[in-house]
């Protein structure tokens, strides 16, 4: 259990998960992803989801199983290791959409 207030890496927004609570997807800051629980500023773990590799940029969902939306979609958001991000030319940076690689495989039970 934790406030709102503690810092991770990894966020989502607001999903209903299979027993009707109302959670979000937080990191453990050990590579684990975990389903929180969120009742007003306290966040309880429900169980353990995926994985994060923090070097690489993936995130690995296992049995994620979200039964209803608050709104059209959910998202998560990563925070970068540092608020600098440097270019050697003074560029201005952005991501392409084709460079986002979104990947979703269905495991039938």
């Amino acid at each position: 259990m934790h406030t709102i207030h503690e810092i991770t890496t990894i966020t989502s927004t607001n999903f209903v998960n299979e027993f009707g609570e109302i959670c979000n997807i937080e990191d453990d800051g050990r590579g684990k992803l975990r389903l929180m629980s969120v009742s007003g500023a306290e966040h309880n773990m429900v169980k353990e989801i995926g994985t994060i590799n923090y070097n690489e940029g993936i995130l690995t969902l296992n049995n994620f199983k979200p039964t209803n939306l608050l709104g059209n979609n959910i998202k998560i958001y990563a925070k970068p290791k540092s608020k600098d991000i440097f270019s050697k030319t003074n560029s201005i940076l952005s991501i392409k959409e084709e460079d986002i690689n979104i990947s979703v495989e269905q495991i039938k039970e």
